[in-house]
C-alpha cells in the first residue's frame, strides 16, 4: 500500500471513529493493526496486501507497522478528509470497523483474534475456537461471545456446532 493510500485509509478511520490513528502510542498502533485487519477481512482491497501472523496482542502485520512508521508526522488528519457516504461499500466497511473501535481496544483485539483463529481453523467448532481463544487470551475470555456475535452479524464467521 502506498503511503498516500495508507494515510487516506487511516484518516478515514479517524474521521469515522473519532479516535486517533496517528501511530504515536501503543494503543493507537494496536488500533491501526486491528482496524486494518478488520478492513481486510471485510474485503477492503487496499488492506489486502498486508499479511498477518499470530502475535501476543492478536494478528500483527510487520509490513503494516513498517508502512505506518514511515508516514510523515501529522499526516493522519481525520478532519482533512471528506466523509465517506454510508451507503457505499467502503462506507459500510468503515461503519463496521467504527462500531468495533467504539467498543474499545480490548473488544477490537478480541474480534480480530477470534476471526483469525476461526479462519486458521475452518473445521473447528465454535466451542473449540472458544477454548483456544480462552487459553490464548485468558484476560479477554469474557469477550468471546460478544466478539463471535459481532463477527456473525457482519458475515465474517459462519455458525458452527
Amino acid at each position: 500500500m502506498s503511503n498516500r493510500t495508507l494515510t487516506d485509509l487511516l484518516s478515514q478511520l479517524e474521521r469515522t471513529t473519532g479516535k486517533s490513528y496517528a501511530p504515536r502510542t501503543f494503543r493507537e498502533r494496536l488500533r491501526i493493526q486491528k482496524s486494518v485487519y478488520l478492513m481486510r477481512a471485510l474485503g477492503d482491497r487496499a488492506s489486502s496486501r498486508y499479511q498477518y501472523s499470530h502475535y501476543f496482542y492478536g494478528p500483527y502485520s510487520p509490513a503494516l507497522a513498517k508502512d505506518y512508521y514511515a508516514l510523515r508526522p501529522g499526516s493522519i488528519d481525520g478532519s482533512g478528509v471528506r466523509a465517506v457516504p454510508p451507503n457505499t461499500v467502503h462506507g459500510k466497511r468503515l461503519a463496521i470497523v467504527a462500531d468495533a473501535v467504539r467498543r474499545g481496544n480490548d473488544f477490537l483485539e478480541a474480534v480480530v483474534t477470534v476471526h483469525s483463529m476461526a479462519s486458521y481453523n475452518p473445521d473447528a467448532s465454535k466451542a473449540a475456537i472458544r477454548d483456544l481463544f480462552g487459553s490464548v487470551k485468558e484476560e479477554l475470555a469474557e469477550k468471546f461471545e460478544e466478539a463471535w456475535t459481532y463477527l456473525r452479524e457482519h458475515g465474517l464467521v459462519e455458525e458452527r456446532t
